[in-house]
């Protein structure tokens, strides 16, 4: 008897401990989700909705990762200079980061079209970003389509400037 006694205190408090639940450690990189991609054509260049999603969470993943891909540094910093005017809810800092129709940017040349992502907050691993704030860029020069509808997607191509970008479709 005393034995089984004093198994049971031994053995009572472990029961216990093994009871409680753990969290769940859930990686940074999978609590950054994009929101709100929509498909765009710019040019001759059809993008779906899921090619944007996916090169916007690549591009949310690298951020909080601290990394960047490419002879450029992806994702950096989109100034915004031409004042395009943005879904609400999409704040700044923007990030861009290429979109390819052959798959996820990796390294090696960028091509003309990029991803804008935005609203990510510095403070907390679940902050999101905006939702309508994965946005596309192409290689243009443009004056046109600097404000008035928000742009989900922005080019270079047709743009009347070096570095200049005008609105895309969106689908």
């Amino acid at each position: 008897m005393v034995a089984f006694l004093w198994n049971w205190i031994i053995l009572a408090p472990a029961a216990l401990v093994l009871a409680i639940p753990t969290p769940n450690e859930t990686a940074k990189l999978s609590k950054r989700t994009i929101t709100g991609s929509r498909g765009a054509t710019c040019a001759t260049n059809a993008f779906t909705v899921a090619e944007v999603g996916a090169a916007a969470q690549t591009a949310a993943n690298l951020l909080n990762a601290g990394a960047t891909v490419g002879p450029r540094n992806h994702p950096h910093q989109y100034p915004n200079f031409q004042g395009f005017v943005f879904e609400a809810g999409c704040n700044p800092p923007f990030f861009e980061f290429p979109i390819l129709k052959t798959g996820i940017y990796n390294g090696g040349l960028p091509g003309p079209d990029r991803v804008i992502i935005g609203s990510m907050s510095s403070t907390s691993a679940d902050a999101a970003f905006c939702g309508g704030c994965a946005f596309l860029l192409t290689k243009s020069w443009s004056l046109t389509n600097y404000l008035g509808d928000p742009k989900g997607v922005i080019t270079r191509t047709g743009a009347h400037m070096p570095n200049g970008f005008v609105g895309c479709t969106l689908i």
